[in-house]
């Protein structure tokens, strides 16, 4: 295969905080592992936080001015992952980054510093910081979980469809992500690469054909799923007909677990292309001719319909604005009785869905054209 027929290469990096910690004092080494969970430098007291201030600037000069790849792979778990997978050789142009820390100062600051050391040779670096993803709180990890599995697919279903190698690197970061990030490279990844502790041999482990079969729970208990999805928490008793592993019980209300988002995602796309779903909430429902509007369309529509449906009573439990969704009020009074529309799709003939409120409830009067 020649170089320019190899595939283009997205490579995902879980960002721990070894770059701190390697070949670092014992005095440092404890303050990194005493405030790995503070959220900003101001929640760490003055004297620590002077001295992991200049610790963080002295190991990102270190790693600058390192004389070699072998160096820098002592020095940086994510960096020795990223070189091993290059064969022994600095990551090149090709290739896209995208760094994942947590949202914690030193997490954040660990990924900077090799986001800085990967830019100087490689311009598309990003770092994404996921909010929440830190393991001071089961609770917390969790809601930082399910926004890196939505994340993952939302993400890189799109890179793969164009033709990107998509690698998740294991090699740093925390072993309660990594271990989340295995599970997750069975469905979103080609490939997962790790390397044990400080060596050098890189473990490949492939995609292998997993298939889920909870379509069939998904189906049945489809309106409990949208509304986990939608909704911050549902009542604990409206989720005993879901198997135990795919939710989370916090104070009598339930949530998606991570492994329930996974199943979740993977299983709604084909079940949204077959038919058009009422809404799964109260303050949503179709009017008389809404039905009649959306009956002729085919499955990548039906998809779309039924995902802005849930857009629409996103929007309206929480009043946050979806750029996708583009709720607003109809100027003058063009559809009758229709007072607001927002977004189905831009391209083609592009589509808006109409409706209006009565009794505190929206009604979803029809899919129509743009006006």
């Amino acid at each position: 295969m020649t170089p320019e027929s190899k595939p283009r290469r997205l490579i995902v990096t879980t960002c721990g905080t070894s770059t701190l910690t390697n070949k670092a004092t014992g005095e440092i080494s404890a303050l990194v592992r005493k405030f790995a969970n503070a959220g900003n430098e101001d929640e760490v007291e003055r004297q620590s936080r002077q001295k992991l201030v200049d610790h963080i600037r002295e190991r990102s000069d270190a790693m600058r001015a390192a004389p070699g790849l072998a160096h820098l792979a002592a020095m940086s778990a994510e960096l020795n992952g990223l070189i091993s997978l290059n064969g022994g050789q600095p990551p090149t142009g090709s290739d896209e980054h995208i760094l994942i820390c947590t949202d914690t100062w030193l997490g954040h600051a660990t990924a900077k510093i090799v986001e800085d050391w990967l830019r100087a040779a490689q311009p598309n670096v990003q770092v994404l910081q996921v909010q929440d993803l830190k393991t001071s709180s089961l609770e917390e990890f969790q809601s930082g979980m399910t926004e890196l599995v939505r994340w993952c697919d939302a993400t890189l279903p799109g890179y793969r469809s164009a033709g990107y190698q998509v690698i998740f690197n294991l090699t740093g970061g925390f072993k309660s992500v990594q271990g989340c990030l295995q599970v997750l490279a069975q469905f979103y990844a080609d490939e997962a690469v790790y390397i044990f502790e400080s060596g050098d041999e890189l473990l490949r482990l492939p995609r292998l054909p997993v298939t889920l079969t909870a379509d069939v729970t998904v189906r049945d208990q489809l309106a409990v799923f949208r509304r986990l999805e939608i909704e911050n928490g549902v009542p604990a008793a409206d989720v005993r007909a879901l198997p135990n592993t795919l939710v989370t019980i916090m104070d009598d209300f339930a949530i998606l677990s991570i492994w329930g988002e996974v199943v979740w995602k993977q299983s709604k796309r084909a079940i949204y292309a077959d038919e058009i779903f009422p809404p799964p909430v109260d303050n949503v429902r179709f009017g008389s001719g809404f039905m009649a509007s959306v009956a002729d369309l085919p499955a990548d529509r039906r998809l779309i319909v039924n995902t802005r449906i849930d857009d629409l009573c996103t929007y309206l439990r929480t009043r946050q604005s979806l750029a996708r969704l583009d709720f607003k009020a109809l100027q003058g009074n063009p559809r009758p009785p229709s007072t607001h529309e927002c977004d189905a799709w831009a391209d083609a003939d592009a589509r808006r869905l109409f409706g209006h409120f009565e009794d505190g409830v929206f009604v979803l009067d029809a899919l129509g054209k743009h006006l």
